[in-house]
């Protein structure tokens, strides 16, 4: 490690290889070895050096996760599968196989195993949140928000401190439900992001007042927003159709022009793009 601080890089191959006839099964000079031949453009050699590691009786999980990492990187889905596959038989109560199947699921096109990989790894590690905000993306841009939603509020009762976890089932419900009690349950989730400094919370209290028709209340938090991330596209939008809902025309044809500037897609890109060219036409 000394000596690729010091880009010693074939002194820190030689290292490791040593390391490794020392201590066949030591996974982190096996994954240091596999870094440094990437980064020096060697994936195939990091692949062969990694794949022999696992060719005894009992290979380690974690050198056949590296391995499927690594045939990721090569976008080879099908030996990736089957080296997380492996990993999993190894080591069934690890979630990291299960989250790294479920991507070389999802890039080969499989987007209903990539849920059963995140489903069952949330089954060995209920309270990891990345699977759980992962799957629920998954959900959401399949067409299933309720099983999203149903994702977020078991999150939001196993931490309901957490705001990130707040902010984004806020959202969901904004987005997918017009129910008084979906809209009721968002602006509780998000009433105390309005004293917040973080744009992302103060756009998402903005924009639930926003759905629940509340405008003169959604204007300051979302100026608040765009003035915390004035690059931020969605924040634009929102900010632009709360303008406009209170009468300020020329204020919401300026953020809505930002918002859709350079092509921009994001949630609610098509509805900005499209009232954005009725007020052009007005």
């Amino acid at each position: 490690m000394a000596a690729v601080g010091e880009n010693r890089l074939g002194d820190a191959e030689r290292d490791f290889e040593h390391a490794l006839k020392l201590a066949p099964e030591a996974y982190d000079s096996l994954a240091a070895l596999a870094r440094l031949q990437i980064a020096r453009g060697e994936t195939d050699k990091a692949i062969e050096r990694v794949k022999s590691a696992t060719q005894g009786e009992r290979p380690s999980a974690a050198a056949l996760n590296l391995l499927g990492e690594l045939y990721l990187l090569q976008k080879r889905t099908d030996p990736a599968i089957d080296a997380f596959r492996r990993a999993i038989d190894r080591t069934p109560k690890w979630w990291v196989p299960y989250r790294n199947l479920a991507l070389a699921r999802v890039a080969a096109g499989d987007a209903g195993s990539a849920m059963s990989a995140y489903e069952a790894a949330l089954k060995v590690s209920p309270n990891e949140p990345q699977l759980a905000s992962e799957l629920a993306l998954l959900y959401e841009t399949h067409g299933r928000a309720n099983d999203a939603i149903a994702l977020y509020e078991q999150l939001h009762r196993q931490n309901p401190q957490g705001d990130a976890i707040a902010n984004a089932l806020a959202m969901l419900l904004v987005t997918y439900r017009n129910d008084n009690a979906s809209l009721d349950q968002a602006r509780d989730l998000t009433s105390a992001f309005a004293s917040s400094q973080d744009g992302s919370l103060l756009d998402a209290n903005g924009w639930v007042h926003f759905k629940r028709g509340e405008y003169a209340q959604a204007l300051p938090a979302l100026q608040r927003a765009v003035q915390r991330s004035p690059d931020t596209k969605q924040y634009r939008y929102h900010l632009g159709m709360t303008e406009l809902s209170l009468g300020q025309t020329e204020r919401a044809r300026s953020d809505l022009e930002a918002a859709v500037s350079g092509g921009a897609r994001f949630a609610g890109s098509d509805e900005a793009r499209t009232t954005l060219a009725s007020l052009q036409k007005g």
